[in-house]
Parts: structure tokens; C-alpha cells; sequence
């Protein structure tokens, strides 16, 4: 009886081990399932998670060309009447190129406004934006085209009939003065325009609060160039950082002082972007993958897209402006694929984005 008890006792003993070693090895499984998922993030294809925008969906129409080199666009609303920049010259950089605004009543029928000049100076990539004040601000690069050393220049629309006043020179901080003080896009959260000066291999945040007087607020990275801002609706602010060929996503609290740094799956160059309801970004850029091509993005995570639609594009292209209005997505480019360089405004309907889980 005590040898039945005794086997009885290890038999069950061996089983409780039996059962162990099962848990035991489960969780080994899944652990090592876990991190092969991880160290496969990279094997997901989010670049086309999304469907595509059918091109039925979307209208391009060539809104300006001439014999000039025609590049580099922004695009906004302001007073009820669009207003399209972008520069002209004789290449894509290295001469005296000047700013052309178009204004419409309606975004198809565009009509020439102001055509902007600083003599024996290159103007370049304008950037216009609605100061707190109801003021229209235009933001360019000014370069010396034989030093190639880029400052920034401010100008204000006087009233639409007066034309702009003259250019100003910004001032930036002696403490991240350098030969390129390059201030690319300027976005206003509220009373505050913040901007990032663009050269010299560093990304500084900078903000002002009347467009001439600018301050440090942190450094974002070094390595970037054109980098575009962007707030989320808890007020942290989102960067997208060009990078040689790379395209980076930051992120940053309030008061901007320190940043997340993710890369991105899609390269970044003359970016523009917005972010919508729901947090979800969407992207305009020039992709390269498959030659050079103007391309709409939306984000399926905090650092990669989808892409949603190619635009008619080629060669030398890409820096759009965008407008998100009433049922639309208004975006302007510009494109060497027809002649020298043309610009070209698209209309996207917003029931194709909200379709794709972006909210407005």
C-alpha cells in the first residue's frame, strides 16, 4: 500500500513538472514570437497599407507656366481670395530668382498680383502664412547667390490692392547665428509663429511673435534641412525633417525643449503637411524610390505612411502648399514633366481621405 502511494506520488509530482515545463516553454514561444514580430516591423509593407485615391477622384490643372523656372509653391486662403507664390528664375537655384503670387476667386481661374524682386539676390522658396493680427506674411530665403549664404526676409501685404511692403531682414539669436540663417516655413500655434532655421547641419527651433524678431528654443537634430511644424490636439508639437535622403518624424512637449527622433519609411524633400482631427498626418512630398514624382501620404503609425496618390509629376518637382476647405483638399506644386517647370494646383475631395480613416 505505501509503494501504490508512493508511485502514485511521484507520478503526480512528474505531472505537475510536466505541466510546468508546458507553461514554461509557452511563454518562451511567445516571448520569442514577440521580439521576431518586433525585429520584423521593418518587413511590414505600410507604404501600401492604404488603397490608393483613384485618379478619377482627383482634378490637376496647370495653373501657370511661362519661359521662367518656376518652383518651390505656397498656397493659402486669406480674406476669401486664394494666393499661390513661388519663385521664378532662370534654374532651380544659383540666379537672381524672384517671387510670383497669383491670387484667384476660386481656385480655377488665376490671375497675376505681385511679382516681387531683391536686387542681386536670389529669392527662395516663399512661404506665406496669417499672423495673429490679420496680417498677411510672406517668408523667403534670400541668398547671395555666389557665397550661396541664405538669410531670411520678411514682407507684409499692405492691402491687396498696395502690394507688399518691402522686404526686412530677419534677427535671429547671435547664439545660433550662422553663414545660413534660413528660416524655411513659419507656423503660428495661436500667438506664437515657430519655425526652424534651416543650414549649417542643425535644426534650430526658433519662434517669434511679429515674424522680425526671432528666439532660440531648442535644437531638434542635427543633419536636417527643411523641416515643416505641426501641432497635435494635446498641443505637443510634430516635426518632418528632410535629411539628405531620409525623412524623419520628431515630437515634442510643450515647452519644445526636448525631441523624440523616429525615421520615417518615406523619404522627405520639400514636404508639406497637415494634421487632422484625429491625429493622423497627412504628407505631400517628393518621393524618389521610383524616380522623382510629387506623392500625397497619409500616416498609419507615429513615424510611417501609406501612400495615397501620385500626382502628374517628374523631374524636378515637388514643395506644395496645401488648403484644407469645405469638402476639399486644395494642393499646389510644382512640376518639370510637360516643360521647364510649371505650377499645378490638384483638388482632392475629402471623402477620399475620410474613407482612408482621416477625420477633419
Amino acid at each position: 500500500m505505501a509503494t501504490s502511494t508512493l508511485i502514485d506520488n511521484i507520478v503526480v509530482n512528474n505531472m505537475q513538472v510536466f505541466a510546468k515545463l508546458k507553461v514554461i516553454f509557452f511563454i518562451v514561444v511567445l516571448v520569442t514570437f514577440s521580439f521576431q514580430s518586433c525585429d520584423n516591423d521593418s518587413e511590414i509593407d505600410y507604404l501600401h497599407s492604404l488603397p490608393m485615391i483613384s485618379a478619377d477622384s482627383v482634378k490637376v490643372t496647370k495653373i501657370w507656366d511661362n519661359d521662367r523656372y518656376c518652383s518651390f509653391t505656397s498656397l493659402i486662403k486669406y480674406q476669401n481670395k486664394y494666393y499661390c507664390a513661388f519663385r521664378e528664375g532662370v534654374g532651380h537655384a544659383g540666379d537672381n530668382g524672384c517671387i510670383r503670387i497669383l491670387t484667384s476667386d476660386d481656385a480655377k481661374s488665376w490671375n497675376e498680383a505681385f511679382f516681387l524682386t531683391y536686387p542681386n539676390y536670389d529669392l527662395r522658396d516663399p512661404n506665406l502664412s496669417i499672423m495673429p493680427d490679420g496680417r498677411l506674411m510672406l517668408m523667403c530665403g534670400l541668398q547671395n547667390s555666389k557665397l550661396m549664404q541664405t538669410q531670411t526676409v520678411v514682407s507684409f501685404l499692405v492691402n491687396p490692392d498696395g502690394g507688399f511692403s518691402s522686404f526686412q531682414l530677419v534677427e535671429i539669436p547671435d547664439m545660433v547665428k550662422k553663414s545660413t540663417n534660413w528660416i524655411w516655413r513659419a507656423t503660428w500655434f495661436d500667438n506664437i509663429c515657430y519655425g526652424v532655421r534651416y543650414g549649417d547641419d542643425c535644426a534650430d527651433l526658433l519662434k517669434t511673435v511679429d515674424g522680425i524678431h526671432w528666439e532660440y528654443v531648442s535644437t531638434i537634430s542635427t543633419g536636417f534641412t527643411e523641416v515643416q511644424l505641426g501641432r497635435m490636439s494635446n498641443g505637443d508639437m510634430v516635426a518632418l525633417g528632410r535629411s539628405n535622403y531620409n525623412g524623419y518624424v520628431c515630437y515634442s512637449c510643450f515647452p519644445y525643449k526636448e525631441w523624440d527622433i523616429h525615421p520615417s519609411n518615406i523619404v522627405l524633400q520639400g514636404q508639406c503637411f497637415f494634421v487632422t482631427v484625429n491625429d493622423k498626418l497627412i504628407c505631400a512630398s517628393r518621393n524618389k524610390n521610383n524616380g522623382k514624382l510629387t506623392n500625397l501620404y497619409g500616416s498609419v503609425s507615429s513615424n510611417k505612411f501609406s501612400e495615397l496618390f501620385v500626382f502628374p509629376s517628374g523631374g524636378d518637382t515637388s514643395y506644395p502648399g496645401m488648403i484644407i476647405e469645405d469638402n476639399r483638399l486644395l494642393l499646389s506644386y510644382y512640376s518639370s514633366h510637360i516643360s521647364s517647370s510649371d505650377i499645378f494646383i490638384a483638388e482632392i475631395p475629402l471623402k477620399c481621405l475620410i474613407d482612408r480613416g482621416f477625420l477633419f
